[in-house]
């Protein structure tokens, strides 16, 4: 019986490892075929793992994505993918972005709202999905980018 290279054995639970990681964040990272405003069809939602807005004491700094003119569409399931093509949704699609970050011995977890707009976004448009953020999760601080 030959015995596996200890290399070998180690790249192999690595790799299985990073497959079952990107599954958890799959599970995490949702299209909702929902108008958020009359400018958007759908948008993708991030959550942290293990989040729970019922009943959620912690609570989790937002980070609003905005596509840009390419991704442009109207939220519907041919189209809404299209988001997922740069930036941030694509790191997220493909299991990159990290489930905590630490800042100062604090650890956070984001959650993450990418919607799909039919035409650019006015400033109405942004604050309306921050209300309806600021509604909907438990926040602490918000980021555009």
């Amino acid at each position: 019986m030959k015995i596996p290279r200890l290399p070998q054995l180690a790249a192999f639970v690595i790799a299985f490892a990073c497959l079952f990681t990107t599954k958890t964040f799959a599970q995490t990272f949702t299209a909702k075929y929902t108008s958020i405003v009359g400018n958007t069809g759908g948008y993708w939602e991030y959550l942290p793992v293990n989040y729970n807005a019922a009943g959620n004491t912690k609570k989790y700094p937002l980070i609003l994505f905005s596509q840009g003119l390419g991704e442009l569409g109207d939220g519907s399931p041919a189209m809404l993918p299209d988001i997922l093509k740069v930036g941030l949704p694509r790191v997220l699609s493909s299991g990159g972005f990290p489930a905590t970050f630490t800042v100062n011995n604090e650890t956070f977890s984001f959650i993450v709202i990418s919607p799909q707009f039919r035409q650019a976004p006015s400033v109405n448009d942004w604050q309306t999905i921050m209300n309806y953020a600021i509604q909907n999760f438990v926040l602490i601080r918000t980021a555009f980018i």
